[in-house]
């Protein structure tokens, strides 16, 4: 799991890091969380399209607040 967190920071497997992390969030229901305070996962997210970010947090089951408001904006 923690590997698949690192490649979120990987543009080039970070499409298949969530692909794989979304296939496994049952069995990590602390994903969420642990995406948020994983350093710099939130950032690669940031470089990546809106879309994959709102991906994330959805795949995992728990939008932070302050990405609920901002996906009301357009970016």
């Amino acid at each position: 799991m923690e590997q698949l967190v690192l490649d979120l920071t990987n543009p080039h497997s970070r499409e298949n890091a969530l692909l794989e992390l979304s296939k496994k969030r049952e069995s990590f229901p602390e994903l969420a969380p642990y995406l948020w305070h994983s350093f710099g996962t939130i950032s690669a997210l940031l470089q990546a399209s809106h879309g994959d970010l709102l991906a994330a947090f959805t795949t995992a089951g728990c939008m932070p607040a302050c990405l609920v408001i901002t996906s009301r904006w357009k970016l």
